[in-house]
């Protein structure tokens, strides 16, 4: 019976030989770095220099960036997805993630932020324009 150490080790190998895309382990999109623009993590996930044919899509990205985000800190059961009885954050952004060109993606912007279900940031607030 193989230690545990041994069978991250094995895994680990195991990554490296199939590639990230091919191993089927649920890979988180998150700030471990400084940056605090989520959209330029998403970015480099979806194209992943220095390897692109591992490169996730960008609904795989933004999965990686909120469920398995939520998954990785063991709050899945209260974040990460819109369901009744998680908290309700999400925000509304000025452009459409999935359509724009991956270059302008750190250009996104929160119009609105809801986080727990109240609004901790209206974009809009000041410009007389409605939701």
């Amino acid at each position: 019976m193989l230690k545990s150490h041994e069978l991250i080790a094995e895994a680990n190998a195991d990554s490296r030989r199939a590639g990230v895309r091919e191993t089927r382990v649920e890979h988180e999109v998150g700030p471990d770095s400084p940056l605090l623009n989520p959209f330029v993590n998403i970015m480099s996930a979806v194209t992943y220099p220095g390897r692109p044919k591992e490169a996730l899509t960008r609904q795989q990205a933004v999965v990686a960036a909120a469920r398995t985000a939520a998954y990785a800190e063991f709050a899945e059961a209260d974040k990460g997805s819109i369901e009744p009885g998680k908290f309700a954050d999400l925000a509304v952004l000025s452009q459409d993630i999935f359509e724009v060109p991956v270059n302008d993606l750190p250009k996104t912007e929160s119009v609105l932020t809801i986080v727990g279900g109240r609004i901790v940031h209206d974009g809009m607030a000041n410009t007389g324009l409605k939701h």
